[in-house]
């Protein structure tokens, strides 16, 4: 490309962190949607691109509003340790929802948010074999929820536990 060619979009150094964070962080998305039609190279995509934007997310504190920012980190591990649960890697999964529930507390970030750490707590311990500290997640998630006051993020956040296996189990049918 030359400099004349005007397809070319041009950022600066923060507008470019920005647009990756929020665009990889939407990708990845798109790619856990998929499910079962992933291919393995989109497997792959997938977990380099949570791990992207969490960088990308990293290096925009101080120049998005602060109640934004201060929940990036959780929902960037948060995202990283729900892909390293699809792929089966519970070991990772741990790892990174101990990071994103450590960011809620250090922080004081709530709400749907320290929800979804519990829910990754839960997912992990499903893997790794832990059916007591699965449960317990499970619990702590389930109350979480029940004081999320936006009622599209509560039902979003409870759908989401509702797919831990053992949910049914353990909250008898709830």
């Amino acid at each position: 490309m030359t400099d004349s060619d005007s397809s070319e979009v041009q950022f600066g150094e923060i507008e470019a962190h920005k647009h990756f964070a929020v665009s990889i962080f939407n990708h990845c998305w798109e790619l856990i949607d998929k499910g079962a039609d992933r291919t393995e190279e989109e497997d792959e995509e997938m977990l380099l691109a949570a791990q992207a934007s969490a960088y990308h997310w990293l290096k925009l504190k101080g120049h998005v509003p602060d109640e934004r920012w201060i929940q990036a980190p959780a929902i960037s591990h948060d995202q990283i340790s729900n892909v390293y649960a699809m792929l089966g890697n519970g070991e990772m999964a741990l790892a990174h929802a101990k990071k994103s529930l450590e960011w809620c507390e250090k922080n004081g970030v709530g709400d749907f948010v320290l929800a979804f750490a519990h829910i990754r707590f839960a997912k992990a311990y499903e893997l790794l074999g832990d059916t007591d500290k699965r449960n317990e997640h499970i619990r702590s998630a389930q109350k979480l929820i029940a004081e999320i006051s936006n009622d599209g993020d509560r039902d979003y956040t409870l759908s989401e536990l509702k797919n831990v296996p053992g949910y049914d189990e353990v909250m008898g049918g709830a």
